[in-house]
């Protein structure tokens, strides 16, 4: 009973001795953590807060670590073999379930810097203790396991949370940790994550979003599976977790790790991990939408939907040399009628060979096409659920007449306006997509403008011009760059207001830090070398700034902010330019070079040293594109990932919406005005690689789920009024009927039995045969 337990202090003092004593032999420091294991599993201190804190502080000064070398030279040379060495194992081994325990039982109570001191002792067991066991580091490792596990199931422990999180990111930098530190890290951040029952803190977002972020993107190029899989793992629950706070670095990483690899990566292993992972987010019930509403009806980034859903039709196509799968499956439908008449609308759609004949048959599916085919599935099944939970109340008679401009249910007609602000944003991104690639050929021509017009873009006035080229997806920065220096001003006059205008879309009161407001600009587009445009660039650079600074910039007037800019850039040149073999300015040079500059007056020292150590360690840049990352040569993902972080993670973007959890489930069985567009992306791949497989494989369980899908498609195409695609569906299952057919029919004729009735038999008069006997 708790009233007769006596007071920790009265008792616990011994065995602490014993466990901190440095002349202890470990039997005696073996038995006192027993003994205190013991204690705290029966609940002795259960009331006794300053207990825990006593024993972990205990734990931290243990002074037992291993053998010595003298001892461990007498027990070599004694007859007692091996006495020594088991005796530290379990003394260690006892350390660290007290550790666990202790964590386990009093969490709440304890420090956080306690509770990384005792997963440090673990990482000390697991990694850094040279003699330790196989047995010794996997205990080691289910230590660190539940320490992570009790803090981050906890939604009191936020301040624990934040030094562990912080401890694990640290071990993943590659620079400074080994791959078995790494493994164990990644392990841990997946529990982490997996466990949390709490909202993250502002803290541990930025943790998660900027240094655990910045190095997965470096170890998703490593070879090593375990790391790659596990990487793409904490990815993935990355965005289970805080996918509203990671809207760019999802794209990044979907573009630049799943993607890349599927694309670009030979070894069969790596993709198929790869491939197993981007499953993992097409089984997500909202997501898919949630990255075609993100990212494919967002100006400024790609169309993340429309990617995956192509590269899984090529990975389930056949890869065989000198066989084009759209031309096979094109000869094979090149007489087979359409229905209502109508002609494909999918002209590269797959379209199934014979599987007797050479070609697409004699190509076998392999695990990639297999994984591939059913990412396309479960997106279209999540479509057709939608789909059929809305048409229930619905005849089959009203969806067949159903035109394409029609409302799609009675539910959505007050959402016809957003269905149309929709398709405006799409609509508006490829018309831009389209004026970003004309203006890419020539900027400084005018026909660009006139072509962007004829697309439906206003480019009549500067500001709507800078608007566009602020939104450019795809823009070449050194065009831009060439675009928007044009002057002087008095023979450019148009030019130079679109570059104030542009300029103007900034927001630089988020970046009072000088340097960052620099950084922030130029990182739109390439500055011409030029003095002249530099020139200009600065003194557009410098009067929008000091207007949106005001009262809070220590700069006395747009002059001075003119200057200071200008001799930053030289700064930036002079420090970073590989040409440049004279001694780098120094610090004393740079003050002394902008000394009275701020009208008349000096700018304090320490804004001036600050400003040259930003730039001297690190190099102003023009921001990357991720297509730079995905055509990178081997070798050299690592480095420019780890590098570019922040540049990426400064890319303006609309603000994430990405379904809840608990809000996915509920609306599992609603269409949404998106779901057409949707099913319109992914028909193409969609056919290509159900098509495919349904050709090309054996496994009967794939052949019914492929033609499952085709008929889920055929539902959702009838749903929509989309006809040309229900053309295409119909058009391969009649030529694939009509393959089988024929095959029958030469089957019976060499006399073997095929089993299917494609003849009359003695047994049942009325069955007809389909085979004309004269023919």
């Amino acid at each position: 009973q708790a009233d007769k337990i006596p007071e920790a202090s009265l008792y616990l003092s011994p065995f602490c001795d014993a466990i901190q004593g440095r002349d202890i032999s470990a039997p005696v420091t073996g038995a006192a953590l027993h003994a205190i294991h013991k204690f705290v599993l029966y609940g002795f201190f259960a009331a006794q807060p300053d207990a825990y804190r006593t024993i972990a502080n205990t734990l931290l000064l243990c002074t037992f670590e291993e053998t010595t070398a003298e001892a461990e030279s007498r027990r070599r040379t004694s007859d007692s073999k091996g006495t020594n060495s088991h005796e530290d194992e379990q003394v260690v081994l006892k350390l660290l379930d007290l550790s666990a325990l202790v964590v386990r039982c009093a969490s709440l109570e304890l420090k956080p810097e306690i509770i990384v001191g005792l997963l440090d002792t673990c990482l000390h067991v697991s990694h850094r203790a040279k003699r330790a066991s196989s047995l010794l580091k996997s205990a080691a490792s289910d230590a660190l396991g539940q320490i992570t596990l009790e803090v981050f199931s906890h939604p009191d422990l936020a301040k624990a949370r934040e030094a562990i999180l912080s401890k694990l990111a640290s071990l993943l930098n590659p620079q400074k940790n080994s791959d078995a530190y790494v493994v164990n890290s990644l392990m841990l951040v997946n529990i982490a994550l997996e466990t949390l029952t709490d909202n993250l803190t502002e803290t541990e977002i930025s943790i998660l979003q900027n240094d655990v972020c910045k190095f997965l993107l470096g170890w998703s190029t490593s070879h090593d599976l375990v790391i790659l899989s596990l990487t793409m793992r904490v990815i993935f629950n990355l965005f289970q977790t805080i996918s509203n706070h990671l809207k760019v670095p999802l794209e990044v990483f979907l573009t630049s790790v799943h993607l890349r690899i599927l694309e670009h990566s030979t070894n069969s292993e790596e993709r198929e991990v790869a491939l197993e992972s981007l499953l993992e987010f097409c089984q997500e019930p909202a997501l898919m939408k949630d990255l075609y509403l993100n990212y494919d009806c967002d100006v400024n980034c790609t169309n993340l939907f429309a990617q995956i859903c192509a590269t899984l039709g090529e990975v389930a196509g056949p890869h065989s040399p000198g066989v084009g799968v759209a031309v096979e499956l094109d000869k094979a439908l090149e007489n087979t009628p359409r229905v209502n008449g109508e002609s494909s609308s999918i002209k590269s759609v797959p379209k199934p060979a014979s599987p007797s004949s050479p070609g697409v048959a004699e190509v076998p599916m392999n695990a990639l096409s297999f994984l591939a085919v059913e990412g396309l599935l479960t997106i279209i099944e999540s479509i057709a659920r939608r789909v059929k939970a809305s048409s229930k109340d619905k005849s089959l008679d009203r969806t067949l007449t159903m035109s394409s401009g029609d409302s799609l249910d009675e539910d959505l007609m007050a959402e016809q306006l957003t269905e149309d602000e929709l398709q405006e944003k799409k609509k508006h991104k490829a018309a831009l997509s389209k004026l970003a690639e004309i203006f890419n050929s020539d900027p400084i021509k005018e026909e660009w403008i006139h072509r962007g017009k004829d697309l439906g873009i206003a480019l009549d006035t500067p500001e709507q011009v800078a608007d566009a080229l602020f939104q450019l997806p795809g823009v070449d920065k050194s065009a831009l760059g060439e675009y928007l220096g044009k002057g002087p001003a008095e023979n450019f006059p148009f030019e130079d207001k679109v570059r104030r205008a542009f300029v103007a879309h900034f927001d630089f009161t988020k970046h009072s830090n000088f340097a960052q407001a620099l950084r922030v600009f130029l990182h739109k587009f390439r500055m011409p070398g030029e003095a002249q445009c530099i020139d200009r660039f600065m003194e557009a650079f410098a009067a929008e700034y000091f207007k949106q600074q005001g009262d809070a910039t220590s700069l006395k007037s747009v002059d001075a902010t003119y200057v200071l800019a200008f001799s930053t850039i030289m700064l930036n040149t002079d420090l970073h330019n590989p040409m440049n073999k004279n001694p780098r300015m120094t610090c004393d040079q740079f003050i002394a070079n902008n000394r009275g500059i701020n009208d008349g007056e000096d700018i304090p020292v320490d804004i001036l040293e600050d400003l040259y150590k930003q730039i001297n360690q690190t190099e102003i840049q023009v921001q990357r594109d991720l297509g730079e990352f995905i055509s990178l040569p081997e070798g050299n993902h690592a480095e420019h990932f780890r590098s570019a972080w922040g540049e990426l993670l400064n890319k303006q973007v609309a603000a994430a919406s990405f379904t809840p959890a608990e809000e996915a489930i509920k609306t599992i069985n609603q269409v949404g005005v998106h779901e057409k567009d949707m099913f319109i992306v992914i028909a193409k791949p969609a056919l290509q690689g159900i098509a495919s497989a349904f050709v090309r494989s054996w496994d009967d369980g794939c052949i019914l789920s492929c033609l499952k899908g085709l008929e889920q498609m055929a539902r959702i195409a009838t749903y929509f009024g989309l006809d040309k695609i229900l053309n295409d569906i119909m058009s391969f299952l009649l030529s694939q009927g009509r393959e089988f057919i024929a095959g029958c029919i030469s089957l019976e004729y060499a006399g073997i039995d095929s089993g299917a009735p494609i003849s009359q038999t003695q047994d049942d008069d009325d069955t007809m045969s389909i085979v004309d006997p004269d023919s």
